[in-house]
């Protein structure tokens, strides 16, 4: 679960079963609630919402997994923030897809109407929630969104939660058109680049592959599926899904930051990475977003140069090795016994002894015992062949072909390694890896080298 996710706990059951009329019946302490009912499900779900997020949402998902979605990109687009210097209260401008072309309309999704049992909350139970746009312009408040619908009831259903919500200035909700681009949004700018994209998928290729993997679940599903054949089935599944979709970005590399999508299976992941490497695409991210006994992963790609820190780029997980990206964060641990202030003030020195280099701090409040910066070049100044030459890193009107996050920060002990300090290289922005770890390898050897020249001293 994503740390600033508020369901960090369950929620108080009890507190909603006495708050809600609708829930009472349900409620049989010691046990939490077992979604079993679809109807229960629903209304539970809404409820928990409706007390947590401050928002009228008229809808049945489960809000803390999309909450994990949303964090990530909050995170992510902090990142490109930083790398880019910009303002971070700057709009920022989502697209939300929510059906593919093709999905099979076998069953239309039903409207329900709840009123009756949960007073202030209507229920509709679509695919139409409009759950992600909601959640990201209430945590935060310089978001927009414009989400897509192929279908009419959805459609409705999506503008009536916006509008309850007094958010129609922020999210637009657009109807799509189903022989049309999953990207359509992006074809029909003006021009103007969007942060990011996000979509949950329908996950299945067939009504069989959905009943096949109930069936597959050795204890039984853990809560009803509430989800209509227009929300969970498209040919091909998921998989083929973002493939379309990785395909449409090709042609729109510069009309947005960030692409992404959400994926319930690992058999996904594995398709789509390999879309991401026919495309000949290697600025891409994968994250895992955990919620109780639900395992759901985002893969995210970019045809910029800013880059994500391996926290929201890679996982740590073994067996997954081979579908990671290569890494953007490099770890140099320093010798021990020495502290974090004589580390950070050495390395300090060595980033200003570096012609032309910029550095800006990223802290939030200035100390000679933290490092943490941002620091910029136009090229490979601290080479010995660059101070021969005596180039300046920063030409008045060049681009810095290099931007880099610093950190000197403790080192926790694990795997038998002592605790210490270490130095943190998170790349930021560029095309050229051989200069990134090129600059942190000569960072790393100066702050050694000054390290033991003190020790020596002390002795």
């Amino acid at each position: 679960m994503h740390p600033r996710n508020p369901y960090q706990s369950p929620p108080d059951f009890l507190a909603l079963a006495l708050s809600h009329p609708a829930l009472k019946p349900q409620y049989a302490p010691p046990c939490t609630w077992v979604f079993a009912y679809k109807r229960l499900t629903e209304c539970g779900c809404c409820s928990v919402i409706r007390t947590a997020k401050g928002a009228t949402i008229d809808f049945k998902d489960e809000a803390a997994q999309r909450l994990n979605y949303i964090l990530w990109l909050e995170d992510a687009m902090a990142a490109v923030t930083l790398a880019l210097g910009e303002d971070p209260t700057r709009p920022v401008r989502g697209i939300d897809v929510y059906v593919s072309p093709g999905v099979l309309h076998t069953i239309r999704p039903t409207l329900l109407d709840c009123n009756d049992v949960l007073t202030g909350c209507s229920y509709r139970g679509t695919g139409a929630s409009a759950i992600y746009p909601l959640l990201g312009c209430r945590t935060r408040a310089n978001w927009s969104f414009v989400a897509t619908e192929i279908d009419a009831l959805s459609l409705n259903a999506a503008r009536e939660n916006v509008r309850a919500n007094g958010l129609k200035g922020r999210i637009s909700i657009r109807e799509a058109d189903s022989a049309g681009p999953v990207l359509g949004p992006l074809f029909q700018s003006d021009g103007t680049p969007y942060d990011f994209t996000m979509c949950n998928p329908p996950f299945y290729g067939s009504r069989e592959e959905v009943q096949q993997s109930a069936e597959g679940k050795e204890y039984g599903p853990n809560a009803v599926c509430t989800g209509a054949d227009v929300e969970m089935i498209t040919p091909g599944g998921e998989a083929a899904f973002v493939g379309r979709m990785v395909e449409e970005s090709t042609r729109a590399q510069n009309l947005c930051r960030l692409f992404s999508s959400m994926l319930g299976k690992m058999s996904s992941l594995t398709h789509v990475v390999q879309t991401l490497r026919d495309n000949k695409i290697e600025n891409y991210a994968v994250a895992e977003l955990v919620q109780g006994q639900t395992r759901r992963w985002v893969i995210a790609w970019s045809f910029a140069d800013v880059r994500l820190p391996d926290t929201l780029a890679r996982l740590s997980h073994h067996g997954t090795q081979h579908l990671m990206p290569a890494r953007n964060t490099l770890n140099q641990p320093l010798p021990p016994g020495r502290s974090l202030s004589e580390a950070a003030s050495l390395a300090r020195a060595v980033l200003s002894a570096i012609d032309g280099l910029s550095v800006r701090s990223c802290a939030p409040s200035e100390s000679l015992e933290i490092l943490d910066v941002a620091v910029s070049a136009a090229g490979c100044t601290w080479s010995r062949a660059a101070r021969r030459k005596k180039r300046d890193a920063m030409d008045a009107d060049g681009a810095p072909q290099l931007v880099c996050r610093v950190r000197c920060e403790e080192r926790p002990r694990a795997g038998g390694a002592e605790a210490g300090v270490q130095l943190v290289f998170d790349w930021l922005k560029g095309s050229d890896r051989g200069l990134f770890e090129g600059f942190a390898s000569h960072v790393e050897r100066k702050v050694v080298a000054g390290l033991s020249s003190s020790s020596q001293r002390n002795g």
